[in-house]
């Protein structure tokens, strides 16, 4: 709780270092992140979002309002301009009403990745090849995985806490998770005995989303986010806020 009290102060700070004149955004943010699941991960998602946004803002010269906001309330929100953006993982090539949204660069990667025990040889993804892998039924990562690495043996799996249990007793030789699942499951349980390889396999991310009227500012939300990536302060807020 102290580091999301002292997190907000520094948010309130940093928003004041644009001008009195810059444009306020005010952006829907759906607490629980709705549809998807980052194992007890939301606040610190929605900390690091708020902290991003106050970041980008300082270097764009704008203003930015998180306010939460129902899942099945924000697109609808965003149609009747009630807010300026959201914050969402609906992917842009699944855009049911293409023509009218505009989807940020993403901004959190949340895709699945590769989870391993410490001491295994596997070292890069074509090292699968004729192995089995246990991953989440219905995930994109089947689609990949049988694509990239020849003879890759696939088995579905439910529970990401029995799962991992097998991986360790030699059931698998890899285990396919979306990346905040498996960093929860190993800074709780499995420090030093599991560990994550390579980056997301999957495309799955949050991004800024704005109706076609607000190109301007997704340009600038992009174009900070660039800068904070190669000036190192973005990873400096990801390992902050203890996302990855």
């Amino acid at each position: 709780m102290f580091r999301y009290i002292i997190s907000l102060a520094l948010i309130i700070l940093m928003g004041c270092s644009s001008s009195d004149d810059a444009p306020v955004y005010r952006i829907g943010v759906d607490p629980s992140w709705s549809p998807q699941d980052f194992m007890g991960k939301e606040a610190a998602v929605r900390g690091f979002s708020g902290a991003l946004l106050q970041l980008i803002g300082n270097k764009e010269n704008f203003y930015s309002e998180l306010l939460d906001t129902g899942a099945e309330f924000l697109e609808w929100g965003l149609k009747q301009e009630s807010l300026d953006a959201i914050l969402t993982s609906l992917p842009p090539n699944l855009n049911p009403k293409e023509g009218i949204y505009l989807f940020s660069d993403p901004y959190l990667k949340i895709g699945t990745v590769l989870v391993i025990p410490v001491n295994s040889p596997i070292k890069i993804l074509e090292d699968l090849s004729g192995k089995t892998v246990a991953v989440k039924r219905g995930s994109a990562a089947m689609g990949v995985l049988g694509a990239k690495v020849p003879r890759i043996v696939m088995m579905p799996y439910d529970s990401p806490g029995i799962v991992l249990e097998n991986l360790l007793r030699g059931s698998y030789e890899a285990v396919a998770m979306p990346i905040l699942i498996a960093e929860s499951y190993i800074h709780d349980l499995y420090q030093g005995r599991l560990k994550i390889i390579g980056s997301p396999l999957t495309g799955e991310a949050l991004r800024l989303v704005t109706l076609t009227s607000q190109d301007a500012f997704l340009e600038k939300f992009n174009k900070g986010l660039q800068e904070l990536e190669n000036s190192g302060e973005y990873e400096k807020l990801i390992k902050y806020w203890q996302i990855y």
